[in-house]
């Protein structure tokens, strides 16, 4: 009966094995399983015992999934997504961070066309159109291409938003980023501060489900739009590139960078975010799964003008990883604000943040 037993269990994990394997190779080959295309995934990947990480390579191409106690334990290559939440709070206010109106700073037309032809990098390019026809990149030239009325609209829609994200975040002075103490559970900087909602691709995230709704499948973008929901509650929210389906504007993520990074616990290729709330989605804020430690919530002021050693300072209290994307926002603030967008048209800077190498890593 022992024997029979012990069989069993040597051909179920045999199974679960070769399953695990079978979703790598698909996700390795696409970047993605999609339900439309193999069917629905196994049950094991998504639901075994123990919770599957995406493994990457120094390319930042998926390689494996392995159980989370073996990726910390062995700090194995992962990814990780990082979000900033952010909101605009009168208590916040300084008088002395206010600019005269006739001062205010405007976004010309070639700072905005540059950035969000920066923003667009983040999406990879295409040689055909996606089923429902919105923009994509042409072969020879990484300029966004615009051939529906609706592309264009939304591209437009996207400036007018960034404009006022921008004249928001550069001039008034009342931008607060939300901080929280994470579990003392947590495998990685237990107890510590933290200014982001963070956490690392699984499984999950790599699953295209049929009623996904969206011209581009991003699992950087689902991992974070799942921490939101799983730590914060907040649920709907949305990449805000112009190609994505239209989304609330308080449930708007805007891509800040890619970068990779190493600690003494872990290695990682990482995206950042920002997801500013307004008032109402504010208040559904709840503390759901046990990661964040409940009433340690605090709105923090976060102001390009801020004193140096002050802001350093604050920088050294939170988790560097969460300081490093803190660190990134505020130099994409700071060349928005300066109308200068050089950087937005080099090379090199596009694609360290949304390319980044493994050698060229930040260690801590």
């Amino acid at each position: 009966m022992r024997m029979r037993f012990r069989c069993a269990l040597s051909s179920s994990s045999k199974e679960e094995e070769e399953e695990r394997s079978l979703f790598a190779q698909t996700v390795k080959r696409f970047g993605f399983w999609s339900v439309k295309d193999h069917g629905a995934p196994p049950d094991s990947v998504l639901f075994g015992e123990e919770e599957l990480c995406a493994i990457v390579d120094e390319d930042d191409v998926v390689v494996d999934f392995v159980p989370r106690t073996k990726t910390v334990r062995e700090r194995l290559r992962g990814r990780g997504s990082y979000v900033l939440v952010t909101s605009r709070r009168s208590e916040c206010e300084r008088k002395d961070y206010y600019y005269e109106k006739d001062d205010q700073k405007q976004l010309d037309e070639a700072t905005m066309k540059a950035y969000l032809d920066f923003e667009r990098r983040f999406v990879p390019k295409k040689k055909t159109f996606d089923r429902e026809g919105f923009d994509y990149y042409d072969d020879d030239d990484a300029s966004l291409v615009l051939e529906t009325e609706e592309a264009r609209a939304r591209l437009e829609e996207r400036a007018r938003e960034m404009e006022e994200e921008m004249k928001s975040a550069t001039s008034l002075g009342n931008l607060a980023l939300f901080s929280t103490r994470r579990s003392v559970r947590k495998d990685v900087w237990p107890g510590m501060y933290d200014v982001c909602t963070s956490g690392v691709q699984t499984a999950r995230d790599f699953v295209k489900w049929e009623n996904h709704g969206q011209t581009y499948f991003d699992p950087y973008a689902q991992c974070a739009i799942r921490e939101i929901e799983e730590e914060l509650g907040i649920s709907g929210v949305k990449l805000s590139i112009c190609a994505r389906a239209p989304a609330e504007k308080s449930k708007r993520l805007q891509p800040i960078r890619k970068f990779a990074y190493s600690d003494k616990y872990m290695n990682i290729f990482g995206h950042c975010y920002k997801l500013e709330l307004d008032a109402a989605t504010e208040k559904k804020m709840a503390f759901l799964d046990g990661e964040v430690q409940e009433g340690s919530g605090e709105w923090l002021p976060l102001r390009l003008n801020d004193d140096k050693e002050e802001l350093a300072k604050f920088m050294e209290s939170v988790v560097p990883v969460g300081a490093l994307c803190c660190a990134s926002f505020l130099e994409l603030m700071a060349k928005l604000n300066s109308g200068d967008c050089t950087d937005f048209t080099n090379a090199d800077w596009i694609e360290s943040w949304t390319s980044p190498k493994w050698e060229d890593r930040t260690v801590i």
